[in-house]
Formats: structure tokens, C-alpha cells, sequence
């Protein structure tokens, strides 16, 4: 485990992740003193969209102030870990894949949907497309299916954005 840590707006932030991601760790703290210097606040409690993440702030008993992600292993919509590393992980995937294609990302949020071929996932000859997203429905506009011609329509289904990295073995969270 890696502990970075440093002062913002007169407290110490601490963001938690595994070894390796150091430099993206490095980054966010980054981020966090662009923010605070343009008056979002940096407190217990407050919550900053990341990503696709939202990060929140939990005063620890050292008086630290630790940077959560939501746990995407157990019920990200109501609990958090202090180990940021998914969010880390995901988001320097999102921007190396986006640098190696040339396209500006657009922001899918962890609780976003995403219909797809039902158990699509298993295959490798996959297609994704993307219309036009429904904040309103947490619909991320994304569709994910197989490739070819079918001889039958999809059965298709609904999951949230992060039950995909749960899904697809190669976006492991570990």
C-alpha cells in the first residue's frame, strides 16, 4: 500500500493505494489543490466527481483528513473504502486508452447503466456503441454486443458501469 500525502488549505490530505500507482495518487492530490485554490471546499463530508468516481473526505482518528472511493466490491451506494486504488486504476486506463485513439472521454459515472447482450461478456468479439446518454435514468447511452450477424434479436440487459469491472475479467479490480 501506498500513503500519499499533503497539505491543502491547512490540512493534511491522505489518499490511500496500491503500489504502482503512486504517480495517478500524485495526480489527484494535484487535482485536489487546483480545486481548493478555485474555492471548492476540501472537508469531512464533501464529495468531488473524479472520473466516472465520486471521492469523498473522512476525517481519520490521526486528524487526517483520508480521500474515499465508494466500494465497488460491496454496495458502492453506501459505502466507501479509504483505499482509492480502483478509481486510480480505471482512470489511467480511461486516459491511455482515450490518448491512443485521439478522442476527447466523455464521463461515465460508476452509477451509470449500460445495456448490453446478456452474457456478451464471455465472448471476445465485442462491439460498443454510444448514443446520446439520459442523465435523468442514469442511462449512460452506452451498448455493448457481439459482433455479426445474429439469428435472433439480443436478450438484453441493464447493469451499473462498475458491475462491468466486476464482470469482464480483464477490468479486475484487483
Amino acid at each position: 500500500m501506498v500513503i500519499r500525502s499533503l497539505n491543502i488549505g491547512g490540512q493534511t490530505v491522505v489518499v490511500n493505494c496500491e503500489d504502482g500507482l503512486q504517480k495517478q495518487a500524485e495526480w489527484l492530490l494535484d487535482v485536489l489543490v487546483r480545486m481548493h485554490g478555485s474555492g471548492h471546499l476540501i472537508e469531512e463530508g464533501e464529495r468531488v466527481q473524479i472520473g466516472g468516481s465520486f471521492l469523498s473526505f473522512r476525517r481519520q482518528s490521526s486528524g487526517d483528513l483520508a480521500v474515499c472511493e465508494p466500494d465497488f466490491e460491496k454496495n458502492p451506494f453506501q459505502e466507501e473504502t479509504t483505499d482509492v486504488s480502483c478509481t486510480l486504476r480505471v482512470l489511467a486506463s480511461q486516459f491511455e486508452l482515450a490518448h491512443r485513439v485521439a478522442v476527447v472521454p466523455v464521463v461515465t459515472t460508476f452509477q451509470d447503466k449500460i445495456v448490453m447482450d446478456q452474457g456478451c461478456l464471455q465472448f471476445d468479439d465485442l462491439y460498443m456503441h454510444r448514443g446520446e446518454p439520459n442523465a435523468e435514468a442514469n442511462d449512460s447511452g452506452w451498448f455493448i454486443g457481439r459482433q455479426g450477424v445474429r439469428k435472433s434479436p439480443p436478450e438484453l440487459e441493464a447493469i451499473y458501469a462498475f458491475q462491468l469491472l466486476l464482470q469482464r475479467q480483464s477490468c479486475s479490480l484487483h
